[in-house]
């Protein structure tokens, strides 16, 4: 493999090589595969603002539902905000974030009053996967190998679980053991998991919330606050939004006519023998947890 650095050409030699480099991925043109998939007809805006009055204090996520698309902001820490506005458009207009948008969009969610922009960004969503995350000893991970939409907060999550996936694997590949069984494992676990459930799910979400006229919208955040409000929907809720309730049961290297297999192992607390109490990963100090 070659790279740049410092202006001049290097060359290093690796058994293995895992593209991590985001959306753009040089690894993934390398290989020359296709990122599939479309982007989403709405124009979101992050920004993050100072407040320095009495605003400061309001209780948040406060949610604006507007006719062309939701706003909201959430406190970072004191006297700053980070105001999110998901708007219907086109996606390939200007990028520019006017201050007066902003104080629109402050004046909706946080109410009338000054502020300082610390900065403001509009970016697009997509929805795209690699057609495959593994082509020989180079693989692909995290938004190299798929992007979706951030409703539902599921993106860090995806790409963490990519690492800790491959990453025993390959450990375990470099001490002579079944690298393509081990690898295509990855390759079929995390597209299972990633393209064919998550992707699905951010999509209905984003389709739901973001794509549709705000009386929908309005009649879906009230069914949701409902729904929430009982504890069986929210513990539901809380697996889906860790991704822990997703589980690997295609796994080649699993036997599927095990029901556990795959299902991710619960960490139940154990009496000892000394009557004391622990979790059971604590005993488990160095197996890997299945993600």
């Amino acid at each position: 493999m070659r790279y740049r650095q410092n202006g001049s050409e290097q060359a290093l030699e690796a058994d293995f090589v895992v593209g991590c480099d985001g959306a753009g991925s040089f690894v993934r043109e390398a290989l020359g595969f296709p990122f599939e998939g479309f982007t989403y007809s709405i124009r979101p805006i992050l920004a993050d603002v100072r407040i320095g009055d009495g605003r400061d204090e309001l209780e948040w996520p406060r949610v604006w539902n507007g006719r062309d698309g939701p706003s909201v902001a959430i406190r970072l820490k004191d006297g700053l905000w980070r105001i999110i506005r998901l708007e219907r458009g086109d996606p390939t207009k200007d990028d520019d974030v006017p201050e007066e948008e902003i104080g629109d969009r402050v004046a909706e969610t946080l109410g009338d009053g000054p502020f300082a922009i610390e900065w403001a960004n509009r970016f697009r969503i997509h929805l795209r996967s690699a057609p495959r995350f593994r082509s020989g000893r180079v693989l692909l991970a995290g938004d190299a190998a798929h992007v979706h939409s951030p409703v539902g907060g599921l993106g860090m999550n995806a790409g963490i679980q990519d690492a800790h996936n491959l990453a025993w694997k390959l450990a375990t590949a470099l001490q002579r053991g079944d690298v393509d069984r081990l690898l295509d494992s990855y390759d079929v676990e995390r597209r299972a998991v990633v393209v064919e459930d998550v992707s699905t799910y951010t999509d209905v979400l984003t389709r739901l919330f973001l794509q549709v006229p705000s009386t929908v919208r309005a009649a879906a955040f009230l069914f949701l606050r409902l729904w929430l409000s009982f504890s069986g929907p929210r513990k539901l809720m809380i697996r889906r939004a860790t991704m822990i309730g997703l589980g690997y049961e295609e796994s080649p290297l699993l036997v599927r006519q095990d029901r556990a297999a795959g299902v991710r192992l619960p960490n139940p607390i154990l009496r000892c023998p000394e009557g004391n109490r622990t979790r059971l990963y604590d005993l488990l100090p160095n197996a890997p947890v299945v993600l």
